[in-house]
């Protein structure tokens, strides 16, 4: 019985730290002004998507919010584990 509790526990933890982390990430992208600004390298992100042959065009935009959404993947990979 104690350990479901702790288990019951931990889950119950590790849930309001999911959704800490990704109320955080909420506040920190409305915060952004510079969308330029990216801590991967840009030409590698582009290289990556255009290595798809479905993709042919591929707008500015794109990019971006690929770099954001890899850059998230990461940090929640270190945040996980």
């Amino acid at each position: 019985m104690a350990y479901q509790q702790i288990y019951h526990q931990q889950q119950q933890q590790l849930q309001q730290q999911l959704q800490s982390f990704w109320w955080n990430q909420c506040q920190e992208i409305e915060k952004v002004t510079d969308f330029k600004i990216h801590s991967l390298p840009f030409p590698r992100i582009k290289k990556i998507m255009k290595a798809d042959e479905d993709a042919r065009m591929i707008s500015a935009e794109a990019p971006v919010v690929f770099a954001r959404a890899c850059e998230m993947f990461i940090l929640l990979g270190r945040y996980c584990s």
